[in-house]
C-alpha cells in the first residue's frame, strides 16, 4: 500500500485485493462464492479463479458443455 505520513501517526491506502490498518489482510474473493455449479473457488491476489465441475466451462462454470457439439450419435439421434 501506499504510507501517508500524519501527525502523530499515519494512514495507508491500499493496493486492489487489501484492506487492514496497514493493508494486511487480502481479501477473500471467494467468500461471496461466485463460482457456479459445484465449482472450486481459489483466491488469487486482487481476485480468484474457479475450477470447474466436470461438465462446466467459463469464468465462473456458468455454461453447459453441449456434449452433443461434435455430434457423437453417428447413426442416432443425440
Amino acid at each position: 500500500g501506499i504510507c501517508r505520513d500524519m501527525v502523530n501517526g499515519f494512514t495507508c491506502t491500499c493496493q486492489p485485493g487489501f484492506t487492514g490498518t496497514m493493508c494486511q489482510i487480502d481479501i477473500d474473493e471467494c467468500a461471496s462464492t461466485p463460482c457456479q455449479n459445484g465449482a472450486k473457488c481459489y483466491d488469487r491476489p486482487n481476485g480468484f479463479e474457479c475450477r470447474c465441475a466436470e461438465g462446466y466451462e467459463g469464468r465462473l462454470c456458468e455454461s453447459n458443455i453441449n456434449n452433443c457439439q461434435p455430434d457423437p450419435c453417428h447413426h442416432g439421434t443425440c
